[in-house]
């Protein structure tokens, strides 16, 4: 019963987060208009009615989601420029026409247009992957929040405590590939760093920004094909002082300008 209940939360969590009907505002400013769909307080109850343990369950889905969105990413890429001649042709010509990389091309503008229409077929299937993991990445730091406010007000000492041993961790790990005879890694048996992870989560001091979700082999011609898609995308969104946020220009565009920032971060960091 109770998994069925966290499924079913977190897809209504999911759907009343859809960039189709909201956009995401780190800040607002007083005098901004707005109506919260999904705020502080929507996790604030998410957190009466699951407890610790579900909320980190609904948290542990939508973790499990953007792994297999970006498994399936990595595998239409991959096809794409192998089965896609054209697509693989504008690539190809457009790393031709930015050599040398010390200077500005001459008619950029032209280069960037044609480009863009030869492969504005397979551009077009990037905002599905890339705001849907900006979704989930920013639903993710929204329940860690909550665990972390909650972990704080229940025992501040544990919350400080786990702080530094992830601190001191980490440290071990860097050391540890500068010199690997001086600082040895923790042995496979050892139930450190798993046990360590799970007080993490539970606590909400994971930061899932910088979570690494899979490891794939690099991804050809990549950063010119996300570098297209951004400069594609960008004309659609403006800078909106009283929000702080990238919106929209047309109400018929259903692009989230945080959830894609993000959703492009996340994307680059791991392809």
């Amino acid at each position: 019963m109770a998994t069925w209940y966290d499924a079913k939360t977190f897809k209504y969590v999911i759907f009343l987060f859809s960039p189709c009907a909201v956009f995401f505002f780190y800040l607002i400013k007083n005098n901004f208009a707005h109506r919260d769909v999904v705020g502080l307080k929507t996790f604030t109850q998410l957190y009466l009615a699951l407890g610790t343990f579900g909320l980190m369950g609904v948290d542990r889905l939508y973790s499990f989601m953007i792994v297999r969105i970006l498994q399936k990413f990595s595998d239409n890429y991959r096809k794409a420029m192998k089965g896609d001649k054209v697509l693989k042709t504008a690539v190809t010509l457009l790393s031709n026409e930015l050599e040398p990389l010390t200077c500005l091309p001459n008619n950029s503008k032209a280069i960037y247009s044609a480009a863009l229409n030869k492969s504005s077929k397979f551009l077009g299937t990037f905002a599905a992957f890339i705001v849907r993991v900006g979704q989930l990445q920013l639903l993710r730091r929204l329940i860690g929040n909550e665990l972390n406010f909650r972990c704080k007000l229940d025992s501040y000492n544990l919350t400080n405590t786990l702080k530094n041993i992830n601190k001191a961790l980490l440290y071990d790990v860097e050391n540890h590939y500068h010199d690997k005879d001086r600082f040895p890694y923790p042995r496979d048996d050892s139930p450190l760093m798993s046990e360590i992870a799970t007080y993490l989560d539970l606590s909400g001091v994971n930061d899932p920004f910088q979570k690494i979700y899979i490891a794939t082999k690099p991804l050809d011609d990549f950063p010119l094909v996300v570098f297209l898609y951004v400069i594609g995308e960008l004309p659609k969104l403006s800078y909106d002082q009283k929000s702080g946020a990238f919106l929209c220009k047309s109400n018929t565009e259903q692009l989230d300008g945080t959830p894609f920032v993000i959703g492009i971060i996340t994307l680059v960091c791991h392809v």
